[in-house]
């Protein structure tokens, strides 16, 4: 019912691997399902949550010393038997589902401000973290966004129920490092703990055909003076099996992945393992790739060879949201009508529509897309209903004209249309278009926002791609709308690029290696890209120069399908690495060993 992957006992004991045990005598589960994450301590004494009181009784039949509560983690009646005085060892595979999910198909209400003051009430009690300690945690707790899946507060709560010195192993989506939500989680991991190890199961072998997102593991001490200099160890593992069925990828069993772990042994595309330093990792100041990126490979490449997109005057946003697209999203059809999900609107006139790319049906086998190739956003500005020109006082229809009778008609009959149960004008994205705006005037539900550049920007990336995610430009002078569906990218004043060079950087094999490392593997394979992950991304710093070939060569794209664009973009890696100072004769090995990293990048989420 609540849609919950049980972690099984294999995952548990491949965490244990990673584990001190020497020292772990309590333990505790606040999310612990069947109780599958105390299969391997077998001595430790045992403390469990389970919101299901099904799977509850499992659990403690299973564990019969253990004590297992059955509730909600985070209300105030299971805050109240926490140990305040902190546990060895906090385990757990928590809930990576949003609480709006439980609230609408559960039957379980689980609201942000509860969930928040729940655990303000028991930080109040703790004497896990120090007088200074609990600013930082009360800080977090107030900050975390209400947007955030229950992942967010599950860290914060395990946080504070690991005693000093005590260890902390979790289960979670590898998005961690790259989403904007857990800023407050990579906070507090740098201020509060020494990171050991982080385990990413790159072949989705955990929870295959199960969880929807690729997951790692986090082990880590609890210090109250961490070092800083402490190194992390990264461990990528591959499983190449068509069954992929080993928690250890295709290094095999327990003792064999001690042994690796042991002598930092790194197999490409098998076992891969890293160290960097945890102060490298949440350095506040980035100045250049990733501590784990494998564009580190291809060579020696300093921070002041490159240049974020920032640098170059190019701001990353997100296309429109109306929260209403069925309404406010028409097809254009022969014959001078729109139709929408609800009956067809007939119309002569375009007055109150701009182009629209929505989906990604709208893209082809080229560069570009055409405005012709989208579809209708209605966009009201100026003009409303005859009835609601009447219920206005004049000063707040100042200028506006009377909309057509067929428009009119087709926002009376869409004023009771529902979507998800409620009816248009009260969805929570359309309400807010009431109200005055700066010049007084009145405006109606119908009415959008004024687009913004980031609406209607040159260049843009679809969010969601199934192979390499490819740039678009919208390369005529006519406006054309991007939907929330797709990256836009905006070209500041006072930048050196133009739209084709940036169409072309973008298009590089260096960028979407880039995107991939940023982005987060969704089910089937598929790569979400958000806008704020792009505050990560590092390019090349070009000169005029190189900016005007790249220029020509986004030229040059715009005239080629992308099957056919291999060799064009090879031309455009060998800008981008003479930039970087790698001579004519290193240029082919370097382009290749990229092209090789996103071939091995794409194979593995697919």
């Amino acid at each position: 019912m609540l849609g919950q992957f049980f972690s099984g006992v294999r995952l548990a004991h491949l965490i244990s691997t990673l584990v001190d045990k020497s020292h772990v005598k309590s333990i505790i589960d606040p999310m612990c399902g069947i109780g599958d994450m105390f299969s391997a301590y077998e001595d430790a004494e045992k403390t469990g949550v389970e919101i299901d009181a099904i799977v509850k009784e499992y659990a403690q039949k299973r564990y019969p010393a253990a004590t297992i509560f059955c509730g909600d983690a985070f209300a105030p009646t299971t805050i109240q038997q926490y140990s305040t005085e902190g546990y060895d060892l906090v385990v757990t595979n928590p809930p990576y589902v949003r609480r709006e999910t439980l609230n609408n198909s559960s039957g379980i209400q689980m609201e942000v401000s509860s969930i928040r003051q729940s655990l303000l009430d028991f930080l109040a009690n703790v004497t896990t973290l120090t007088a200074i300690e609990k600013i930082k945690m009360r800080r977090a707790i107030t900050d975390f966004s209400g947007l955030a899946d229950l992942a967010v507060p599950s860290w914060l709560l395990c946080m504070m129920l690991v005693k000093d010195g005590g260890q902390m192993a979790i289960v979670v989506p590898n998005s961690w490092q790259t989403r904007e939500y857990a800023a407050p989680v990579q906070t507090l991991l740098k201020d509060l703990f020494e990171i050991k190890y982080v385990i990413n199961d790159v072949s989705n072998t955990w929870f295959k055909d199960s969880a929807q997102v690729r997951t790692s593991v986090v082990v880590a001490r609890r210090c109250c003076h961490a070092d800083r200099n402490t190194n992390i160890t990264y461990i990528d593992l591959y499983d190449r099996a068509s069954t992929r069925q080993s928690l250890y990828g295709n290094i095999g069993d327990t003792d064999r992945f001690q042994s690796v772990v042991r002598e930092r042994i790194s197999i490409p595309g098998i076992c891969e393992l890293s160290c960097i330093r945890q102060a490298d990792l949440y350095s506040e100041q980035i100045t250049g790739l990733s501590p784990l990126s494998k564009l580190r490979q291809i060579g020696n490449i300093p921070s002041e060879k490159l240049n974020s997109l920032s640098d170059y005057q190019v701001k990353v946003s997100q296309g429109l949201r109306t929260g209403a697209n069925g309404f406010f999203y028409l097809k254009a059809k022969p014959g001078g009508y729109y139709s929408s999900i609800y009956p067809k609107l007939v119309t002569d006139s375009d007055e109150y529509f701009v182009s629209v790319l929505q989906g990604q049906e709208g893209l082809g086998d080229t560069f570009s897309v055409s405005p012709r190739q989208a579809h209708g956003l209605l966009y009201i500005q100026d003009a409303a209903t005859c009835e609601d020109l009447a219920a206005t006082p004049e000063t707040s229809k100042r200028g506006y004209a009377t909309l057509p009778d067929a428009l009119s008609a087709y926002i009376r009959f869409s004023e009771h249309c529902e979507i998800k149960g409620k009816a248009i004008p009260e969805l929570s994205s359309v309400k807010t278009n009431v109200g005055k705006r700066q010049d007084k005037l009145f405006r109606f539900w119908y009415m959008i926002p004024t687009l913004q550049p980031r609406h209607v920007a040159k260049l843009f990336m679809p969010r969601v791609n199934s192979k390499e995610a490819v740039t678009y430009i919208n390369d005529s002078d006519e406006t054309m709308v991007v939907d929330a569906n797709f990256i836009t990218f905006n070209i500041l004043e006072g930048s050196r690029l133009t739209a084709r060079s940036l169409l072309a950087l973008l298009n590089s094999t260096w960028s979407r290696i880039i995107v991939e490392e940023c982005g987060t593997v969704m089910g089937g394979g598929a790569l979400k890209i958000d806008a704020v992950q792009f505050k990560k991304a590092y390019y090349p710093r070009l000169s005029d120069e190189e900016i005007a070939r790249l220029d020509s060569f986004g030229e040059t794209l715009l005239a080629t399908s992308k099957r056919a664009a291999d060799t064009i973009i090879g031309e455009i890696d060998n800008v981008l690495l003479k930039a970087l100072g790698f001579d004519d004769l290193k240029q082919d090995e370097k382009k290749n060993h990229l092209k090789e990293i996103l071939k091995q990048y794409i194979e593995t989420r697919s």
